[in-house]
């Protein structure tokens, strides 16, 4: 049971996007560069989303990796 947590867990940590060449993805409280246009990021949305029972995932991709730059204005 506790090799299989911990492969969930090695699997969202390599999974998600927390940055692009534009730069990091921020979180839903976070600024927002002014220079940099930003998209929500379906595949760590969908990452928190599956592992939602582990209650951390969705909370991490939430307040860290919601949005991604995704060009420079």
């Amino acid at each position: 049971m506790m090799k299989k947590l911990l492969l969930i867990i090695c699997i969202l940590v390599t999974g998600c996007t927390s940055k692009t060449e534009f730069g990091p993805c921020i979180g839903i409280n976070q600024e927002k560069k002014p220079d940099l246009r930003y998209e929500y990021s379906g595949w760590n949305i969908a990452m928190g989303v599956i592992f939602a029972e582990l209650i951390a995932p969705p909370i991490v991709v939430v307040l860290n990796e919601l949005q991604c730059p995704v060009e420079k204005i």
